[in-house]
């Protein structure tokens, strides 16, 4: 019973990115005045403080107790209490990473976005629209859709799509209606495809605002890939870290980030932001005009100097800079100089569309785009982080290096389309038999590796074979019915037995591996010589 209670647990916790999904959706229909909105968000605040403390986190529960409380002593909702909400939400955001933590979790590595993702499918009717309709409800999205265009504007915003996809045969001109979904306004789509008719012109498509387009007998295969990985995208309000000490300054951009709905933190100067940002990644740093030049370029350096920052965009205002000041900023990293002086309403949309397309190129760069799964330099990477994280805490962890076993016969029998197929299937069944805790990366053509956190050798290898029967009782299936069986090879080392840096394991797992292979394959071999067949 507590095993089976232990799973419920880390189930419930699963669903915290959906759950914050549907608190946020709802407070930006609160902010747009939609009548129902204060209901549905009282509404959730009320489940999640039963059900928090019904799952055994009292923190859950207590906190959405507090503001569904705050919301009934409040019933008349101003800009500032809006503000209040955001904060409050942040608030049951830490108490599900609080209880992640108790349970010895992180961050989850999902592959659909889970409940609260909406797509909208226009131009699209009879067998067409339910093929595209299935095709992203298999990616985890709620899906609408009608025969012809919808102005954006009749739409609530609680209602209002992440994805918008044009199905361009039944579109007079899908490129005009693109444009139409595409206008730069808060509350734009993330993402607005084309599909069914092609090739557009790429130029075209960019100058209509469509982010991809898709046709071919493969159309449906790439639409759900690029749904997951706009899914996988943090859809959280955009935090935006400002370095500026001038009180009227500070009580200007507050009012203005706030109440657009972004986090902002302030620090006064640049010794206090390099201190913030070694515990804080937030989505934007934004250098103020009342700094020292030498110190913004300072700070600029070490933020592209950094692994894990250097993605992150810098936008420096200036009062009238000229182009030697400009250029000097970007060649120290900074991603432009823009004028002070910008209308608010522009200023407010570079500031979003820098956010997300940052967000985007930060979740994309270190993943594989067939997997999903983080590709080899991020595991390799990731191996400095987690060998600190042992040293500090006096742990030991294990790595184990993954080979589908004869994968080369798939390729030439199938074809290559379903050697991706095949890849794709042993991606998610790695994911499904290892711990939230635990990370997984496609390391080459057909090798996977999994960073077993907290693990000896002994749980190494009963984490490998329970990986080896997942994918043993669970061959990848073709849509014509036909199923491939699927064994591997695999190598495992330990930190600090077989090594104490990265490469160095990364290269004692390979030659385990090799050991695994020559012996037969269909084998998990320990470094060293410890052998499971």
């Amino acid at each position: 019973m507590d095993a089976f209670f232990s799973e419920l647990r880390r189930e419930y916790l699963a669903e915290a990115p959906a759950r914050l999904a549907e608190l946020r959706k709802d407070l930006a229909a609160l902010r747009a005045g939609e009548p129902d909105a204060f209901a549905s968000l009282r509404s959730r605040f009320h489940r999640l403080a039963g059900s928090g403390g019904s799952y055994g986190f009292p923190s859950i529960s207590k906190t959405s107790r507090e503001l569904e409380q705050w919301l009934l002593d409040h019933p008349a909702i101003t800009p500032e209490h809006a503000g209040r909400l955001e904060t409050g939400i942040a608030w049951v955001a830490a108490s599900f990473d609080s209880a992640a933590a108790e349970l010895g979790l992180e961050r989850p590595e999902t592959t659909q976005p889970g409940f609260g993702w909406r797509a909208l499918i226009l131009g699209a009717s009879g067998e067409e629209a339910i093929r595209l309709q299935r095709s992203l409800e298999s990616a985890g999205y709620t899906v609408s859709s009608a025969p012809g265009t919808i102005d954006p504007s009749s739409l609530p915003i609680s209602e209002r799509p992440d994805l918008v996809v044009l199905f361009a045969p039944g579109l007079p001109d899908p490129l005009a209606t693109g444009t139409l979904w595409s206008l730069p306004r808060p509350d734009r789509p993330r993402a607005a495809v084309v599909v069914g008719k092609g090739p557009f012109p790429p130029l075209d498509q960019s100058g209509a605002g469509i982010d991809c387009a898709f046709w071919g007998e493969d159309e449906d295969a790439q639409l759900v890939r690029f749904a997951l990985d706009l899914g996988r995208i943090e859809a959280a309000p955009p935090s935006v870290l400002l370095v500026e000490k001038r009180p009227i300054e500070v009580a200007t951009y507050t009012s203005m980030f706030e109440g657009a709905g972004m986090r902002l933190v302030l620090v006064a100067d640049t010794p206090a932001a390099a201190n913030i940002l070694t515990t804080e990644v937030p989505d934007m740093v934004i250098l103020s005009d009342g700094l020292i030049a030498s110190d913004v370029i300072a700070l600029a350096r070490m933020i592209r100097r950094d692994d894990r920052l250097s993605l992150l965009p810098i936008l420096a205002l200036t009062e009238l800079p000229g182009d030697h000041d400009r250029l000097e900023l970007i060649r120290a990293g900074v991603d432009d100089a823009v004028s002070k002086m910008m209308p608010r309403n522009l200023f407010l949309q570079l500031v979003a569309l820098r956010v997300e397309r940052g967000r985007r190129v930060r979740e994309l760069a270190p993943r594989d785009p067939l997997t999903g799964l983080r590709n080899h330099a991020s595991i390799m990477a990731e191996f400095d982080f987690v060998i600190a994280y042992a040293k500090r805490n006096h742990e030991t962890f294990s790595f184990v290096l993954i080979d589908v076993d004869h994968f080369r016969r798939i390729n030439e029998r199938h074809g290559h389309r379903v050697g991706d197929m095949t890849l794709s299937h042993v991606a998610r069944t790695l994911q499904g038999a290892v711990r939230g805790s635990d990370l997984i990366g496609r390391c080459g053509s057909d090798e996977f590796g999994v960073l077993l956190r907290n693990c000896d050798p002994s749980g190494a290898l009963l984490a490998a074979e329970k990986i080896r029967a997942a994918l043993a009782g669970n061959p990848a299936s073709l849509p014509d019915g036909t199923s491939i069986p699927i064994r591997f090879s695999a190598g495992m080392a330990c930190y600090p037995t077989q090594g104490v840096t990265g490469p160095d394991l990364f290269l004692a797992a390979a030659q385990a591996l090799a050991v695994a292979k020559g012996a037969g394959r269909d084998r998990v071999t320990a470094a060293g010589g410890n052998r499971n067949d």
